[in-house]
């Protein structure tokens, strides 16, 4: 084995150790049961000695004896075989768990980049079948590589002591099987990483058909998508076959070899049987240990095969765990004991990894105070979600910094940071849970009198008390039981909850009617009142409420003022309000007096 693997193999074996007393009994167990296994043939051999020399006359207590002794012997090697193998289980799923939580707790620190550049199918796919074939490798290795050399050796030793002849007969017929595995199984894990790497494609692209369900149907495309799916399972399935085919044909070829050195071996020994050169009792043990000669052999051209197979599982695992963090926080990072929530840009630009040339923000600096109420608008795709991402800090700038309370976001810890921010989002992420459930995700704690304060605040309280159990009824994956108003209220109820210091609303009222959004624009108002909060808008009406706001074109701030201000210039701010109102919307008087004024 390439000293590559090895080096593999080598890192996984930590996580055995927190389990090596275990598995240092598991493994003392094992082969006390294969000495007695070794053994056995022995008492065959006693057995049929004495009753070659018995006659009429003779008392047949020895040969009781003999056949207690082998009851015992076969009782003692069941007992240890359940001890070790509920031990083996018990260690097995430890480790098992042990590498869940290391993979999970990798992908919750990996950044958003790492989860947008992978589908969720993909992902899922290759966790399980790597730790499955990881764990296949390590059961392989620690419980049956030893027992199996221990038989190997002893049956052996006991074999050439018996009849060197018959052992070297026996041994001329292990040699092929190992030879040919070896040669076979490089073609086989090749073919079975491009199998990996085919289910990963399918399952990830079913995930996507069952997420865009409703896209799905409303472009009646179920036929189509069920016939690429069925398809692509068959084009994998021959794949599968070939390796199966493969795998048959080298298991027919082990099989014909040991099965012939069966034969030789009988036919050998009962020739020197016959010339009297070996006794009956020697014969029928030297038959006991080639059966378990060959499943020793058996067991290691096995874990050679386990092992070729946990290259793909090893290598999935790792990569995972040492997939590389593009923003991660720094050794000293500063856990905030409060924010104001003070934010400042200085010169930032930032371009998406992989993505197109232009940048997402180009050298944008300007300063939001603790407490302000800031609008963000622009067309798509002038850098507004970028604008609040960074914030979140989902990515770090290429150039220029972004100050929290005078502090470099970067010198912060992000999940203590994070604490103190609230996002709520077009399409706000609800769990399948009960609507309580659901508000005190950000507030574990809170107490029912909480709970239903931040729901009247967010206008939710009258739709959750209508609901069948009230606050106690299950809303369905992503809150498919509620309207789209009703879920936007109750996410922000939940942030309300949450209680922090910065509020990020990213374009919450874009896919409501006209009285959905009114209730959702009264709660966003009284979610403000004290907090920094920075609103992503395409709808100008919310927008106008606003201390300041802030217009992107293309990645670059081109005006910030007030609403009235902007509205009383001629400029970007004013032109999209044109728009707005040539869609029929209208702005109320109180609001377009002061800039009809001022421009008169």
């Amino acid at each position: 084995m390439e000293p590559s693997r090895w080096r593999e193999l080598r890192r996984s074996f930590v996580y055995l150790r927190p389990h090596s007393v275990t598995i240092g009994i598991v493994v003392a167990i094992t082969l006390a049961c294969s000495g007695i296994t070794a053994t056995e043939p022995l008492m065959h051999k006693a057995i049929f000695d004495r009753l070659a020399s018995l006659n009429g006359n003779q008392s047949f207590a020895a040969l009781g004896f003999l056949l207690l002794g082998l009851l015992v012997l076969v009782a003692m090697r069941q007992l240890g075989e359940a001890a070790s193998s509920l031990l083996a289980w018990r260690a097995r799923l430890a480790i098992n768990r042990e590498l869940l939580a290391q993979a999970t707790a990798r992908l919750h620190e990996l950044p958003i980049a790492y989860h947008q550049s992978r589908g969720i199918g993909e992902t899922m796919t290759r966790v399980d079948r790597g730790i499955t074939a990881f764990m296949e490798a390590i059961a392989s290795i620690a419980f049956q590589v030893l027992p199996a050399v221990a038989y190997l050796a002893l049956s052996l030793f006991f074999m050439l002591q018996l009849s060197p002849a018959l052992a070297l007969v026996a041994i001329a017929f292990v040699v092929p099987p190992l030879v040919f595995g070896r040669r076979a199984m490089q073609r086989m894990v090749e073919l079975e990483r491009a199998i990996m790497d085919r289910w990963c494609r399918i399952y990830d692209r079913f995930q996507q058909v069952l997420a865009g369900m409703k896209t799905v149907k409303s472009f009646a495309r179920e036929h189509e998508e069920q016939a690429l799916f069925v398809g692509s399972v068959a084009d994998t399935q021959k794949e599968v076959l070939r390796s199966v085919r493969m795998q048959t044909k080298l298991g027919v070829g082990r099989g014909l070899c040991i099965q012939l050195g069966r034969v030789m071996v009988l036919a050998v020994g009962s020739w020197l049987a016959y010339r009297n050169e070996i006794g009956l009792g020697t014969l029928v043990a030297f038959l006991g240990y080639l059966g378990g000669l060959y499943a020793a052999v058996q067991s290691l051209l096995g874990l050679y095969e386990s092992i070729r197979r946990a290259e793909l599982g090893l290598a999935t695992f790792f990569s995972i765990l040492d997939a590389r963090n593009e923003v991660p926080d720094e050794r000293d990072a500063i856990a905030p004991g409060s924010v104001a929530g003070a934010i400042r840009f200085h010169e930032v630009s930032f371009r998406y990894p992989g993505g197109t040339s232009r940048a997402a923000l180009d050298r944008v600096s300007c300063s939001i105070e603790a407490g302000e109420f800031v609008a963000v608008v622009g067309k798509s795709g002038a850098g507004k979600s970028t604008f609040a991402d960074l914030i979140l800090r989902f990515y770090d700038p290429v150039e220029g910094a972004i100050t929290i309370d005078g502090i470099d976001v970067r010198q912060l810890s992000q999940r203590a940071f994070r604490k103190y921010v609230g996002v709520v989002s077009q399409e706000p992420f609800l769990f399948d849970d009960t609507v309580e459930a659901n508000l005190k995700y950000g507030h574990p704690n809170a107490t029912q009198d909480q709970i239903e304060w931040a729901a009247r605040a967010a206008n939710a309280h009258a739709f959750i008390e209508a609901l069948p159990q009230g606050y106690a009824t299950r809303i369905g994956r992503g809150g498919v039981a509620l309207s789209g108003g009703e879920r936007q209220r109750l996410a922000i109820a939940r942030m309300i909850l949450k209680d922090p210091r910065i509020v990020i609303l990213d374009e919450p009222t874009s896919a409501l009617d006209v009285e959905a959004e009114a209730a959702v624009h009264e709660a966003i108002l009284r979610l403000a009142k004290g907090r920094t909060t920075i609103l992503i808008a395409h709808r100008l009406n919310t927008t106008l409420q606003a201390d300041r706001v802030l217009l992107f074109e293309k990645g670059r701030l081109v005006q910030e003022g007030r609403p009235t201000a902007l509205l009383a210039v001629d400029g970007p701010y004013r032109t999209m309000l044109g728009l707005w109102q040539a869609d029929g919307r209208r702005l109320p008087t109180e609001v377009l007096a002061p800039a009809i004024a001022k421009t008169s």
